[in-house]
């Protein structure tokens, strides 16, 4: 008997198949179950080539021609993978005129030369295209083809982003420079710019088609070129930030979560806890150390000339008669306490400790608020500025709190600084502390002692010495003070004191 052929056989496959199916329904559940089971198996080929699909792209002015080109769109495969393997995702169908014309990729695969027609009588042709994205967006290149030129449908960021590579794998130029465009000028959310950068460094993105994207992204510019840009940037945003007028809040917020964000101890970071709330940002990229180092230098830089030209305003002059004097002094606790909570404070902090004019400005608030104002009432001498005793009372009494911080954290060796420098902080700054913290609910005697302590006795003695209202004679520890007299006192030899005896 003669052997049936494959389309025979699966033909019979089938009917048997269906006739079984159509017994099922009157002989119960489980015959139903095997059926099904068996037709399953068996009727897999069928179903493979049902999911196919098939696209015909062209309108109504291409009715009269026939689609003589069918691109099948296959998985991108690996090195071990060969393409026959492969399944068919899309069949799409296409007029050649309109492809070569769109198409540089398909122009050159049309050409005599590369041209295979299905058959010898059938003058269409087909390509096999192994796709690196999403179909949809495979799909939807071929039907922009026929679309008008001026189209600008591209619904968002991520969908065009997928347009605009597989535009690029077939060499759609148009399409390529409609959708770099598109990017280019549409307001982006930060995920979006995240996903447009991770795109531009890829191999395949299309730079020549997207200049105003490049230059959006800032491609265009050399290292050198950025580092200049951006040093400008950042001096621009910290002097607006540090004015007392305008919008300086938004350029604040920026550099704390810039600084914090990367400083030790913040969520990104891997160090202790700092004492100062650290509100960086709970994710992102941390700052390399030479970038953290250029902010840091521009930010000081800007700061302690503010803080000087303050200095020199308060020479001879009450605090009222300097213009927007509490705003001024909350510009210095705004920077202290964001410098000190990133861990560089070490660079600003070395020239305020040697503010010595404003600090005994700061020291007289308390008592003009106590005396003049009970005084003069309501119509307390607010001068031309309008700089009010209860605004600078409170702006003395934040500055005087992160001096305060400024003893622990140098005590606690998290703030480096030289003899000369805590010396400084102790002989300017102590005694505005008294003035505005007494009082209060902020013991400052203990952190005072502990910075005291970190200088050598000679230091000690000439502080005791020079500030004999301080108090600080209290704080020499007589234990260390007399190991220090038994070992360094001169010796004298007994002989030699006998004979001035004699």
């Amino acid at each position: 008997m003669e052997e049936p052929t494959k389309p025979s056989n699966y033909l019979k496959l089938v009917e048997k198949s269906t006739k079984g199916v159509t017994q099922e329904a009157t002989q119960g559940s489980e015959k139903r179950q095997k059926e099904t089971g068996k037709l399953g198996k068996q009727s897999s080929p069928q179903k493979k080539e049902q999911q196919t699909r098939i696209v015909e792209c062209g309108g109504s002015d291409f009715s009269h021609e026939t689609h003589d080109v069918t691109i099948c769109l296959v998985p991108y495969r690996t090195n071990c993978e060969l393409l026959k393997d492969k399944p068919t995702l899309t069949k799409v169908r296409v007029h050649s005129s309109r492809l070569s014309k769109c198409s540089k990729y398909f122009e050159t695969c049309l050409a005599v030369r590369w041209k295979k027609p299905v058959s010898s009588t059938d003058s269409s042709s087909e390509f096999v295209l192994e796709t690196h994205g999403d179909v949809r967006h495979y799909t939807e290149c071929f039907h922009r083809m026929y679309s008008p030129p001026f189209s600008k449908d591209f619904k968002d960021v991520n969908y065009s982003l997928g347009l605009l590579k597989a535009a690029t794998h077939i060499q759609f130029h148009e399409l390529m420079d409609s959708i770099a465009l598109y990017l280019s000028s549409k307001l982006w959310s930060d995920t979006d710019e995240m996903a447009i950068r991770i795109y531009a460094t890829r191999h395949d993105f299309p730079r020549n088609h997207a200049e105003d994207l490049v230059a959006r992204l800032g491609m265009d510019m050399s290292k050198d070129e950025w580092h200049e840009q951006l040093c400008d940037m950042i001096e621009q945003c910290i002097q607006s930030a540090l004015a007392c007028d305008g919008n300086y809040r938004s350029n604040r917020a920026f550099f704390k979560e810039l600084l914090l964000g990367s400083a030790p101890g913040s969520p990104n970071g891997h160090a202790r806890p700092c004492n100062i709330a650290s509100n960086g940002p709970a994710g992102g990229l941390i700052l390399h150390p030479h970038c953290m180092k250029d902010i840091v230098t521009i930010v000081t830089r800007e700061a302690s000339n503010m803080v000087v030209r303050i200095a020199k305003e308060c020479e001879g002059k009450a605090y009222h008669k300097v213009p927007k004097f509490a705003d001024k002094i909350l510009a210095i606790c705004w920077t202290l306490e964001t410098l000190l909570a990133a861990r560089v404070a070490e660079e600003f902090v070395q020239r305020f400790v040697h503010l010595h004019a404003l600090a005994q400005i700061l020291g007289t608030t308390d008592s003009l608020l106590t005396s003049q104002s009970h005084s003069f009432g309501a119509n307390f001498p607010i001068g031309e500025y309008g700089a009010k005793p209860g605004e600078a009372r409170n702006a003395a009494l934040e500055l005087a709190k992160l001096v305060l911080l400024i003893y622990q954290e140098v005590a606690a060796g998290n703030l480096l600084l030289k003899t000369a420098e805590r010396v400084a902080l102790l002989e300017n700054w102590h005694m505005m502390l008294v003035k505005v913290l007494v009082g209060g609910k902020f013991n400052f005697d203990q952190p005072t002692k502990h910075l005291f302590m970190t200088l050598p006795l000679k230091q000690q003695m000439l502080l005791v010495k020079s500030r004999k209202d301080s108090g600080y004679e209290s704080y020499i520890s007589s234990s260390s003070l007399a190991k220090f007299v038994r070992k360094h006192w001169p010796v004298i030899e007994q002989d030699d004191v006998g004979c001035k005896d004699v």
